[in-house]
């Protein structure tokens, strides 16, 4: 028999409610404990706990079982029990440890040894009790000193590990004297996590979908890994009365019989990276896009993103959409996994990736990177830097002057804890983040939680629509295109969804921004974006109609514009032109009819001339352009038709206008009538 039936005085560290449905009955209890036993020797934690935890704590009495019973608690987060027992067993006579060593478990990155010091050393430095750990990793080097003696270079790593363990606790000791002010975490609850490892949150732009990946029962398949838990699938959730709703799987063409994991999401939610792996230590990154409700099959990326022999395993793209960071395990890295990034032009492929550097890459693994929506700023994880313990998440600056990363800087306690925070994602607004960790209280291997940090908003612009159509009121899929007036840059650029037609971008602050939203068979529609010169998250919603190419269509040129009494296009103009270029060229059935008007005032033939120099300036450029003249008509009108008969000279400026008339010629050799002339 495992036990004897000894009523034990246990000291007042040690209690724990003697709930009815615990047995206090000597053989039922030894038939669980067994059953704790053989699910600790195959390392399924959660169920041995389960067993353990129908036992009355005071028939855990030898220090085998007690010891086993402490070791369980700790493996499964509960560091304050995993304390209580493991004191306990201190009291039990232990057996001398002749060989202590410490393995790392490669399925859940976490230390495991039979030492009991060492086990109390992690107990206590998982509850940041950091004095105490440093304590008892000491005695757990003592125990290494007299095991192995002269010999004890045999083991050197595992001291040098030790002594790594140390330092973290007096990181985390200095993170802990100085925590964040403010910042509010909280698990999701048991509706998103489960009693496994949930992990790798993704967040769209509106906060309104949640994505990420479990290793929860029921997984595509019901295959077990080579670890013996559940393959990794992925699974999403929707926002509704600020409520999480009860996680789905993602979609049959993603989740498959192997490894499917989300690892990063563009801004407008509609392209996925995953990962996705057929065995242990290989696996690399995969895009798939939504198509209205359906994700497409994912496709591998090339061009040296994933490479053989190798790991890639996170990745995150820029809000424009031109710049991918990745983690690796390749050679020639730093060591362990490294981040690496590659760009690409608009519509191109990645192009050659490299090495982020030294102020971020350390020997040790990085994972999780994500660009934030201003396009400056890297959070990732790290085992490397200065961290409590485990991964730490760090923040990095680009500076686009030096085109370098700023060293990496812990982003501190109580964001980061002495066990693993990972896969760290934060909202456009910066009010809000989710990132995976170990916490006392959790549900599972990993859960999923929101930190809040108020008044950190960064100065990012969030741009959300609609397009449908003018004539049907149907969503439309189409491209919308935000560029600078001044430069001519693409500053942002996404499809609207094919299904609901709703887009969303993010740019950084600018009050000289023009939006082009197109689609084949439709009057392409331009304008200006007025935004205010906030330097902090502003939302601005611009729903859009587009209609049909067969229908007259007149359209204000916002954005083209002149030397005040003069007709020579300033460079600012030539955007908004090159899009109604493109459509002309694209359609060959479509002419252009191009209006210049000015404000009352001054003599009539003076405007007239202006109003007509100004609309053949326009005709002028689309020639240049290689646009045939024939299909193209200059006319001026002066002040004949204005908009507004107001004096002030903010609305009086509407009537000094520009406009673009496109006709469909239905007749080839038909010439249409002018706009104003029916």
């Amino acid at each position: 028999m495992r036990f004897i039936l000894i009523v034990l005085v246990l000291n007042t560290t040690f209690s724990f409610s003697q709930s009815s449905f615990k047995t206090k009955n000597p053989e039922k209890a030894e038939e669980y404990i067994d059953e704790a036993i053989d699910f600790f020797a195959y390392e399924d934690y959660n169920s041995a706990w389960k067993f353990f935890n129908k036992v009355d704590s005071t028939l855990f009495i030898d220090f085998e079982t007690v010891n086993t019973v402490g070791r369980t608690a700790l493996y499964t987060n509960q560091y304050n029990k995993a304390l209580a027992y493991l004191k306990l067993a201190q009291t039990l006579s232990p057996p001398e440890d002749k060989k202590p060593s410490i393995i790392l478990d490669i399925y859940t990155h976490e230390y495991k040894s039979s030492n009991l010091n060492f086990n109390l050393a992690r107990a206590f430095h998982l509850s940041h009790k950091m004095d105490e750990a440093i304590d008892y990793y000491s005695k757990t080097e003592s125990n290494y000193n007299n095991a192995y003696g002269s010999k004890v270079s045999k083991v050197q790593d595992q001291l040098n590990l030790l002594s790594e363990f140390k330092k973290q606790c007096s990181i985390g000791k200095a993170f802990m004297s100085t925590p964040i002010k403010g910042v509010v975490i909280e698990n999701l609850g048991e509706l998103i996590n489960s009693e496994f490892s949930d992990f790798t949150p993704l967040i769209t732009a509106d906060e309104k979908y949640l994505i990420f990946t479990s290793r929860r029962k029921g997984s595509t398949g019901g295959h077990l890994g080579d670890d013996g838990r559940y393959n990794e699938d992925i699974y999403m959730t929707k926002m509704v009365n600020d409520k999480w709703r009860r996680p789905w799987k993602v979609s049959t063409k993603i989740n498959s019989e192997h490894h499917d994991a989300c690892v990063g999401l563009s801004i407008d939610g509609q392209k996925m990276f995953i990962f996705k792996s057929e065995k242990l230590n290989e696996g690399d990154i995969y895009e798939t896009e939504l198509k209205g409700r359906v994700w497409t099959t994912p496709v591998k990326l090339t061009n040296g993103i994933n490479m053989d022999g190798s790991i890639e395993n996170s990745a995150s793209m820029s809000a424009d959409g031109k710049t991918l960071v990745f983690t690796s395990n390749r050679s020639g890295g730093k060591g362990g996994f490294d981040i690496y990034i590659s760009h690409r032009p608009s519509d191109g492929e990645w192009e050659a990736h490299v090495n982020i550097g030294d102020n971020i890459n350390t020997p040790f693994d990085e994972d999780g990177p994500f660009l934030h929506a201003d396009g400056l700023t890297l959070y990732f994880s790290s085992k490397g830097h200065n961290t409590m313990g485990g991964y730490d998440i760090f923040k990095s600056i680009y500076n686009p002057q030096t085109h370098s990363w700023s060293k990496a800087v812990n982003v501190g306690y109580p964001i980061n804890s002495a066990h693993d925070d990972v896969f760290y994602v934060w909202t456009p607004d910066g009010n809000r983040a989710y990132f995976s960790t170990q916490r006392e209280g959790g549900f599972g291997e990993q859960d999923i939680y929101k930190l809040t940090v108020p008044n950190t908003g960064n100065a990012v612009v969030l741009l959300k629509g609609e397009v449908k159509s003018k004539n049907t009121g149907l969503s439309l899929v189409s491209r919308v295109t935000i560029y600078d007036n001044k430069t001519g840059k693409e500053i942002a650029s996404t499809l609207s969804n094919e299904e609901f037609g709703d887009y969303v971008l993010v740019v950084p602050p600018g009050d000289n921004y023009g939006i082009s939203v197109e689609k084949d068979g439709y009057i392409t529609h331009s304008g200006r974006i007025e935004l205010p010169d906030l330097n902090k998250y502003y939302e601005k919603e611009m729903n859009v109609r587009l209609e049909r190419s067969e229908s007259e269509n007149l359209t204000i040129l916002q954005n083209v514009l002149f030397e005040q009494n003069k007709a020579e296009l300033k460079k600012e103009s030539y955007p908004e032109l090159n899009i109604y270029a493109k459509m002309l060229m694209n359609n060959k059935n479509l002419d252009a009819e191009v209006v210049g008007h000015t404000e009352p005032g001054g003599l009539q033939e003076n405007n007239m001339k202006l109003s007509l120099e100004r609309a053949q300036a326009v005709i002028d450029y689309f020639v240049y352009m290689g646009i045939d003249r024939a299909r193209l008509m200059a006319k001026g009108y002066g002040a004949q038709f204005p908009v507004t008969y107001k004096k002030e000279e903010d609305l009086r400026a509407q009537n000094r206008r520009t406009e673009i008339i496109i006709h469909d010629r239905m007749v080839e050799g038909e010439k249409w009538i002018p706009y104003y002339e029916k």
